[in-house]
């Protein structure tokens, strides 16, 4: 029994240094990879879209221009994303206790590689249209999406900035936080990322979006249950919070009573 012990210790150990390795050697390294490759798509595209953002204003831009200024919106809200997640990751501390198990680094793994996934998913959309709509639905539905990227970026970056300092990748025990976007669903960051990503599919209006942005938004659930066990069970402030806060949006109480 306690050799039997000592090995669940040490993987317990092993798990919980991988995860804080990835977190500051894959995921930072990452982040600010895609923020100076957007960065230079940006600064390219700016004298084009300062040009159809005129048009746009007159009332005289095609659907091309309306998409491509969409597609500009994004690839300059990823750049602001990228780097909040950076900052989050790099500023980070308050752990109480690090990840132990396989699927407490398997899921986050996965699913933030699945959000990540979006700055690369505009190089295969732009001249892709997956629905026969009319080009006036499909300037209207590369607007809204704009407007939702910017929405789910804004919401993400105000959570972020309430955790302050105990933001992850991973499933981690932090710090309770209950100010800001906190007091109103106990996972509005992921409640952001979603939002994004539905704005996501509206911009690039391909399969590809919509099929990742669908498996995303199951894997931050699934993530989002499995970092709840693990704060109830090492932080009865957690249990408390989770029995009076809705879970990703008002008046969803999903897993409320998951300690009870």
């Amino acid at each position: 029994m306690k050799l039997f012990g000592k090995a669940e210790s040490a993987w317990r150990f092993f798990f919980g240094k991988l995860a804080l390795f990835l977190e500051m050697y894959l995921f930072v390294p990452l982040a600010f990879f895609y923020s100076c490759v957007k960065s230079w798509i940006v600064v390219q595209n700016a004298p084009s879209a300062f040009f159809i953002f005129n048009k746009f204003l007159t009332g005289s831009a095609d659907i091309t221009g309306i998409r491509f200024l969409s597609f500009y919106v994004t690839d300059f809200l990823l750049i602001f994303f990228n780097l909040t997640f950076m900052l989050g990751l790099i500023l980070r501390k308050n752990l109480y206790r690090s990840s132990d198990s396989f699927f407490e680094i398997l899921i986050p793994l996965v699913s933030a590689f699945s959000l990540v996934a979006f700055n690369a998913v505009n190089n295969v959309s732009k001249d892709v249209i997956f629905l026969p709509i009319s080009a006036a639905w499909v300037a209207l539905m590369a607007s809204l999406g704009s407007v939702l990227v910017l929405l789910g970026v804004s919401f993400s970056f105000w959570a972020l900035f309430a955790l302050k300092n105990s933001f992850s990748v991973f499933i981690e025990v932090r710090d309770v936080v209950t100010a800001g976007p906190y007091s109103v669903v106990r996972h509005p960051i992921y409640a952001g990322y979603i939002i994004q990503l539905f704005g996501f599919c509206f911009v690039y209006q391909t399969f590809l979006a919509i099929g990742l942005a669908l498996f995303a938004i199951f894997l931050f659930v699934f993530r989002a249950i499995l970092e709840e066990r693990k704060m109830c069970a090492f932080s009865d402030a957690y249990v408390q919070y989770q029995k009076r806060t809705p879970f990703m949006f008002p008046g969803i109480f999903f897993k409320k009573r998951l300690q009870e």
